[in-house]
């Protein structure tokens, strides 16, 4: 269960790089004007929004467990102390075993801390996103009001 998990955060780290990397390029104006069209402004943001709380609140459920697999791993750890020179085979198999889980978890931590980051930086994008398609939008009817105020 837990591989599944970490797939599916990966997963969303992936789209989310792909969603940083789509916002970030400089798109030519009538193409987002047309993007802006499809979709209403508000209700875009909305859906964003809420869909960016679903996945944190998620984020945040398996970053927790990540927390809790590390105190136990790491609890594990100082528990087997040894001599290394000494140890039998079956010793260090252990101590070799704990050392994976651990790894796994400081892994998961960072996987999940990584997609939380990128799923606020998505939103502040989308927003300003919105944001300057709007003002576009207003300067290019103050530009028209003003050309028949002088006429």
């Amino acid at each position: 269960m837990a591989t599944v998990v970490w797939s599916l955060v990966f997963a969303i780290l992936c789209i989310e790089l792909v969603a940083t990397v789509a916002l970030c390029v400089p798109l030519p104006w009538g193409f987002r004007k047309s993007l802006l069209k499809i979709s209403k402004p508000v209700q875009a943001i909305n859906a964003v929004q809420t869909g960016l709380l679903f996945v944190l609140i998620g984020l945040c459920l398996a970053l927790f467990s990540s927390f809790q697999t590390m105190k136990y791993a790491q609890d594990r750890e100082d528990t087997l102390k040894f001599n290394r020179d000494t140890a039998s085979v079956v010793q260090v198999w252990e101590y070799s075993k704990i050392r994976q889980e651990k790894f796994r978890a400081e892994r998961n931590i960072y996987l999940a801390m990584m997609t939380i980051v990128l799923g606020f930086v998505i939103r502040r994008l989308f927003e300003l996103f919105h944001n300057e398609a709007n003002l576009r939008i207003e300067l290019a009817q103050l530009k028209e009001q003003a050309q028949k105020k002088s006429q």
